[in-house]
């Protein structure tokens, strides 16, 4: 009531999910090779940082899908009345 509207506030987090969906890919297409790392022997580092990154992303994708279903529930809800 009285907040953003169910439009504005659907599209904004579809897009924002989306964008993050463009970056997991473009992360993905990365050449991530241990052999990049064997000169300084930081492979383990390097790995462990990445495999943080991947829980980091994997939390911002659950947070966004999160709000758009609570988005879209009250929506549903809405329209019913």
């Amino acid at each position: 009531m009285n907040g953003t509207g169910y439009k504005m506030l659907s599209e904004g987090y579809a897009e924002a999910h989306d964008k993050l969906r463009d970056f997991v890919n473009a992360w993905g297409q990365i050449e991530f090779n241990s052999r990049d790392y064997y000169v300084n022997n930081t492979w383990n580092a390097a790995l462990a940082e990445r495999q943080d990154i991947a829980r980091k992303i994997k939390e911002i994708d659950e947070y966004l899908t999160t709000i758009r279903t609570s988005i879209e529930d009250q929506n549903i809800e809405r329209t019913r009345k």
